[in-house]
């Protein structure tokens, strides 16, 4: 797949993420406004990686989602384990460096209830193996029928099951790479401009948390962009 069909696969994943979530794309276009005001040649943000998220039941796992991405030249750089949270991740690259790094985590619903495993196979039921052959499938949104109730029951157990209950397969967030903007000294300068315009953040964790086990460093908005030492700003 060359370059240009992956910026297309990219692009409808951002498509779709900025559908659900406009403050996304505000936030983006205040951001290149500043930074083509220093330098007009910049045509776009730096994507640093974009997240997925997924159950641990095929057709549907993490492996399906990955594959995706690696029939095409991403390669798998790590795999992380949260506790807490009850995920297992990877985390995929390109050799072409301007390409996003793909992060990719599935919930291990062995270790969660009854309810969240009953979810998961309602979610791997809707989808026709055949479908997660196809790049559509990473942004194929919910097929299945939710309840708020449930949605509240997945709550109070794991935040990351109500949310693929609610959203289903799409992108959870993207990113922009701070090291390549040209118009803020530090991630404080960021960040004020951003509440500046408006956007309220996301505190859990201080405004500036620490992610992941490369180094990476990012500060959120509720409205969701990323922004890594590597540090990212994220909207999510």
């Amino acid at each position: 797949m060359s370059s240009q069909a992956l910026q297309s696969l990219f692009s409808s994943l951002w498509t779709d993420y900025v559908a659900f979530n406009p403050g996304a794309k505000k936030i983006y276009d205040l951001i290149l406004a500043r930074e083509r005001a220093i330098d007009p040649s910049v045509e776009a943000l730096v994507n640093d990686h974009v997240a997925l998220r997924t159950y641990d039941v095929a057709p549907i796992g993490l492996e399906a989602m990955s594959a995706l991405f690696q029939k095409h030249g991403y390669e798998k750089r790590g795999d992380y384990v949260f506790d807490e949270k009850k995920l297992f991740a990877w985390h995929l690259e390109h050799e072409d460096t301007r390409l996003p790094k793909v992060f990719i985590s599935q919930l291990e619903t062995a270790k969660l209830s009854p309810l969240v495993q009953e979810t998961a196979r309602l979610a791997a039921k809707s989808i026709e193996p055949l479908e997660t052959k196809k790049e559509s499938f990473l942004w194929s949104r919910r097929k299945w029928k939710a309840s708020h109730t449930t949605y509240q029951k997945l709550l109070a157990e794991s935040e990351y099951a109500a949310w693929l209950y609610a959203f289903g397969f799409r992108s959870n967030h993207f990113t922009i790479s701070f090291n390549h903007l040209k118009s803020f000294k530090d991630l404080r300068a960021l960040g004020d401009f951003v509440k500046a315009a408006g956007f309220a953040f996301n505190t859990a964790g201080g405004e500036t948390t620490v992610r992941w086990r490369f180094p990476l460093v990012t500060t959120s908005s509720r409205d969701a962009i990323h922004c890594p030492t590597g540090r990212s700003i994220r909207a999510s």
